[in-house]
């Protein structure tokens, strides 16, 4: 039978997992995208007019059901984005699961990590009911998740400061791979010196109110794309943060 080959570009509903620091707009961003549908994980979602779940989702087995949910009645209500607020929340939840089958308190009461192998399973099944959202319905899938700062070691190097989503290291990378975007959202700051006398200078920041999407890894960053996005992408401060992202997609 001959190989049946196409060339070109096949445009999917695209997967992206954004995070940043608290209060930078990530969900206000994501309430922007096409018909938004929340799952409410967070419990924070009171202040923003958005479509959820209406209650707060407490249980891994909860999540589990209002997945299924969506998936039967998305065309019902013409939902076209998934909204995961946030991954850390739901990663608390996936913990939670694991140690309630195997009768332990915590993920530090499993020997030798295996812990966190049973949830990377759960989080595999997580991401797979996601597939199918994406390739039978056409849904657009994202993922919000806080920041976290960690220290990076490389041998013969100094050790330096990095944002990461907040995220076991296995998850994270886990979903770094899976993701067609890893965006880190932040306020654009700038540090200026002021000459105090006696040859002592003084740092202050400035700024804090223009927001940006970083999209390439850096030393200080951990992001990605997968369509040659620009560096960084300028945000607005209110409407149009979804558009500004979209627009290289």
């Amino acid at each position: 039978m001959p190989l049946n080959i196409k060339r070109g570009r096949a445009r999917q509903p695209r997967r992206a997992m954004i995070y940043g620091v608290h209060g930078c707009g990530k969900s206000h961003m994501a309430n922007q995208a096409p018909s938004p549908f929340f799952m409410n994980l967070e419990d924070g979602l009171g202040d923003i007019d958005v479509h959820a779940a209406s209650e707060h989702i407490e249980s891994y087995d909860h999540y589990m059901q209002v997945l299924r949910d969506v998936y039967r009645e998305a065309k019902d209500h013409g939902l076209q984005t998934l909204v995961n607020d946030t991954a850390d929340h739901l990663d608390l939840l996936v913990q939670g699961e694991v140690c309630a089958k195997l009768g332990v308190e915590s993920m530090g009461d499993i020997d030798f990590g295996k812990g966190w192998d049973n949830a990377l399973t759960l989080w595999e099944g997580i991401i797979e009911c996601h597939h199918k959202l994406r390739r039978d319905l056409g849904m657009t899938i994202v993922f919000l998740a806080h920041a976290d700062i960690k220290k990076v070691e490389k041998p013969g190097q100094e050790s330096y400061d990095r944002y990461t989503p907040k995220l076991h290291r296995k998850v994270s990378g886990y979903m770094q791979e899976i993701m067609d975007e890893v965006l880190f959202m932040d306020y654009r700051s700038y540090v200026t010196k002021t000459d105090e006398g006696f040859g002592r200078e003084r740092a202050i920041a400035m700024g804090g109110t223009d927001r940006f999407l970083t999209t390439r890894e850096t030393a200080a960053v951990m992001a990605k794309n997968r369509l040659d996005m620009p560096a960084e992408i300028e945000l607005p401060n209110k409407d149009g943060m979804w558009q500004a992202y979209q627009q290289y997609i």
